[in-house]
């Protein structure tokens, strides 16, 4: 019980939209992420064209989760229009599933537009998926919530932790945090 006077703040993901106005749509968004994909049709959609450099990198843990930020002149393109890659960070488990099955860990590549919104490439890693650039990443993860890791100016390609497949899936959604904001591709 919190002491005589002091607010107890519900901070479940089922309360987010009561803390704060700004964090509304968590609680009264009808386009709100992570989802379960289950049926899907197939779409004729532009490619997903992605255009990474390798980039020096920094590893914060913001006491949500490791973010690694990214070096200016990564990006995607989404129907003919630049989205510009800010940081990556990792779920464990992952935050989507795929007919109901979880995977052991997801990747969020944040990109964003010259009109800010907003375009969020997810990866599923399942348990036996390796890549090159996952050790320059582990071996310096920062463990202790609001520290960034000692030697983390690591050079990596945000590249080399993607799948080799291009088959994804494609929908509008919303951040998966607060302040859930919608209409994220």
């Amino acid at each position: 019980m919190p002491p005589i006077g002091v607010i107890a703040v519900p901070v479940a993901p089922a309360h987010w939209g009561d803390l704060t106005s700004t964090f509304k749509a968590c609680s009264t968004g009808q386009h709100q992420s992570p989802v379960n994909l289950e049926a899907t049709e197939v779409g004729h959609l532009g490619p997903l064209n992605i255009h990474y450099k390798v980039s020096l990198i920094d590893l914060v843990n913001n006491g949500h989760t490791v973010q690694t930020n990214y070096c200016k002149g990564s990006y995607i393109t989404l129907d003919n229009e630049r989205y510009d890659l800010l940081q990556f960070h990792f779920h464990t488990p992952s935050e989507h599933r795929v007919a109901g099955r979880s995977f052991p860990m997801e990747i969020h590549f944040v990109h964003r537009n010259k009109r800010g919104q907003l375009a969020v490439v997810g990866v599923l890693v399942a348990t036996d998926d390796y890549n090159l650039a996952a050790p320059e990443i582990w071996d310096h993860l920062p463990t202790r919530a609001h520290t960034k890791s000692a030697n983390t100016r690591a050079l990596i390609n945000a590249h080399d932790l993607l799948p080799g497949g291009t088959k994804h899936f494609r929908y509008s959604g919303s951040l998966t945090t607060p302040p859930c904001s919608e209409n994220v591709n």
